[in-house]
């Protein structure tokens, strides 16, 4: 047990970064798949990645909020000025508790840099699979030309499917 002044708050603050190291983790590791999704052209693969994406990022936004209230808290028992940097709290932690929020700041400042890389890289390649679509789907439904209207005739028209010349 801590007996420091905020050693439980601390306690908090290490089990709450925790958390969120842990779902930084998951993050990056979904992220992947969607990347390999992406690659694949898997449209249910890259839909199942995006839930789980988005659960996890809810899930983050919570775990930040809670760690906010943390640092809020600690701020006041340890006499910061609000809006603290946890490098701010750290020589308040005692050895143990410094270290590991030490080791948490770091490994948390590289899966950041991870996941801002996937995540560069998902753009990339999800800017390439709509230009792609968007290129087909042009070819497929070009809006010049003579097409089948609703009642059957022939007619100029975008919205409407292409006439096939079958006469080749």
């Amino acid at each position: 047990m801590n007996n420091r002044p905020g050693g439980k708050t601390l306690d908090l603050l290490v089990d709450c970064l925790t958390r969120e190291d842990g779902l930084m983790a998951g993050l990056y590791s979904v992220c992947e798949e969607q990347m390999a999704a992406l690659r694949d052209n898997d449209v249910g693969a890259i839909e199942e990645a995006v839930k789980r994406v988005n659960s996890l990022i809810a899930d983050m936004t919570a775990a930040e909020e809670e760690r906010q209230r943390i640092q809020a808290a600690l701020d006041t028992e340890l006499g910061l000025s609000p809006g603290s940097r946890l490098a701010d709290v750290l020589p308040y932690a005692s050895g143990e508790i410094r270290e590991k929020l030490d080791i948490l700041l770091k490994g948390m400042r590289s899966k950041a840099d991870l996941l801002r890389e996937v995540n560069k890289i998902n753009a990339i390649m999800t800017r390439r699979a709509l230009t792609l679509n968007r290129i087909m789907l042009n070819a497929i439904n070009q809006g010049e030309g003579l097409t089948y209207g609703v009642d059957g005739g022939v007619g100029q028209g975008s919205f409407k499917k292409l006439l096939v010349n079958k006469t080749v």
